[in-house]
């Protein structure tokens, strides 16, 4: 939940990590090499013309801020360096994890919200990759990946939200792995030994470091932890978001060159971007934008959802979704509450269920009256946790 500011701060992430990176590499011919090699990696493509004509209007800008909306997606074709993973999506593949990232205007804080894939929306008209139009829908979310690529992903969630989207991230599998083995390890806690065939995920139980392999097989197993649905994985995806934040912004990280230039070689490596995201100067100028931004001031939910009527292994979003999009829309702060009677999550059982935020140990509650430091009303929200990005990973339900 959105808690009153102030008070003391972590290191602040986007800034740690970009402006400190540019620092250290800007000095000198070698720097200045270094930068233009890193800024070579990203990988920019245009997508304007698949996202319509009816695209949600920008919110107003006040005391001279705008918040600012970034799609993040993580996908899951096996073409190129992806086959290690096995599988079949030899394509684009489908989206198998899509966040929206919100970034408040007065950067005092930002929420992190998790779409899950087996949610059943109502898909708008997308342009396919092969140039057609493809009639809007009901489907399964990450169909909109397949269909029509970042552009009809973002399509779908600005017209099932009507929050306009700023700009756009995409990483695959590879990506994901080169981070994590570029950052040496990332630490996880399980709650108990985990020896999945399928995922190829065999861990102890309790806390330890992970190398990027064992972490992709942490984020996606469905059959080794929780309760094979798909809320259980979105609770290790945003604790493993939080445990990656805090391994980047850690002394370790900042304070060697070699490390933080390989982080940021393989990030930009591993990414691709909108055009105006296309280049380590314009990355850097958004975090200096959050300069203000600590990790307990960077939150993550999902999605409320409860099960879809008609296949009991699918989701479909709750009535809670659309005050959830209007506080993220109307840049309002939140206060949330979770439930002692989770919403139903899909899995092999159909009795079982999981929260509807999938999140983890909320923090402190606000009082009713809380507001955030631009003065504006929260939204409340009832039956929905937060996660914050500083919560230690033995802590909270990030099992599923």
């Amino acid at each position: 939940m959105r808690r009153p500011f102030g008070g003391t701060r972590h290191p602040r992430v986007w800034t740690a990590v970009l402006g400190v990176g540019v620092l250290l590499l800007g000095a000198g011919a070698t720097g200045a090499l270094a930068l233009r090699h890193l800024d070579g990696n990203i990988r920019s493509v245009d997508v304007s013309a698949g996202l319509g004509t009816d695209r949600p209007a920008p919110e107003p800008a006040e005391d001279g801020g705008r918040p600012i909306n970034i799609l993040v997606v993580g996908t899951d074709t096996r073409a190129g360096d992806n086959g290690f993973i096995g599988g079949s999506e030899k394509g684009e593949g489908r989206s198998d994890t899509t966040l929206v990232l919100h970034v408040a205007a007065d950067r005092e804080s930002a929420l992190g919200v998790s779409i899950p894939r087996d949610s059943m929306v109502r898909m708008p008209d997308c342009r396919s990759l092969g140039g057609g139009e493809v009639a809007g829908a009901t489907r399964q979310f990450n169909a909109a990946y397949t269909i029509g690529g970042v552009a009809c992903t973002q399509r779908t969630v600005e017209q099932l939200t009507g929050v306009r989207i700023d700009h756009y991230v995409v990483v695959d599998f590879a990506g994901f792995r080169n981070i994590v083995d570029a950052l040496g390890s990332v630490e996880i806690c399980l709650p108990h030994a985990v020896d999945d065939p399928r995922s190829k995920l065999d861990l102890p139980a309790g806390r330890q470091r992970v190398n990027g392999t064992q972490a992709l097989a942490y984020v996606r197993t469905r059959h080794g932890l929780g309760d094979g649905g798909d809320l259980g994985r979105v609770a290790r995806q945003q604790a493993f978001i939080s445990a990656v934040l805090q391994e980047a912004t850690s002394a370790g990280t900042l304070t060697n060159p070699k490390k933080l230039y390989d982080v940021l070689d393989t990030a930009t490596r591993s990414i691709t971007v909108d055009p105006d995201l296309a280049s380590l100067t314009r990355l850097a100028s958004l975090a200096r934008m959050v300069n203000g931004i600590g990790l307990d001031r960077i939150s993550f939910v999902t999605v409320p959802t409860a099960e879809y009527p008609w296949d009991h292994n699918r989701l479909e979003w709750s009535s809670q979704a659309s005050q959830l999009w209007r506080a993220v829309r109307k840049d309002r702060p939140l206060v949330t509450t979770p439930s002692a009677s989770p919403s139903a999550s899909p899995s092999s059982s159909p009795s079982s269920s999981a929260s509807s935020s999938a999140s983890a140990t909320p923090s402190a509650t606000p009082s009713p009256g809380a507001t955030g430091s631009s003065g504006k009303a929260p939204v409340h929200l009832d039956g929905v946790t937060e996660r914050r990005a500083d919560t230690d990973v033995c802590s909270g339900d990030s099992d599923g």
